[in-house]
């Protein structure tokens, strides 16, 4: 079973990957066009959002059957948009 969630996870990874290109300009559009004021969320807030809940729409839909229910990531609220820390990373991450 291990090695099927290490698979499915893989493959969510590839699969993400080609969506972050039409993501990231959907959400960019989105954030000038309601999340800006609605939500009061910047705009790596809303690519963060938009992200993570594509993740858990993948792992709780399609590969739902090869990943543990105590291992899929929840949905996040649309009211929590604005509350989410996006990840930053930097040149001295790497270091």
């Amino acid at each position: 079973m291990k090695f099927l969630t290490v698979l499915s996870w893989f493959l969510i990874l590839l699969v993400r990957g080609c969506l972050l290109w039409i993501l990231i300009a959907f959400a960019w559009l989105a954030w000038i066009s309601v999340h800006s004021w609605a939500q009061d969320a910047s705009p790596s807030q809303t690519v963060t959002w938009y992200d993570r809940n594509v993740v858990s729409a993948l792992a709780n839909g399609p590969f739902r059957l090869l990943i543990l229910p105590s291992e899929r990531p929840q949905f996040i609220g649309l009211a929590d948009m604005g509350k989410i820390k996006p990840n930053r990373i930097t040149l001295l991450t790497f270091n």
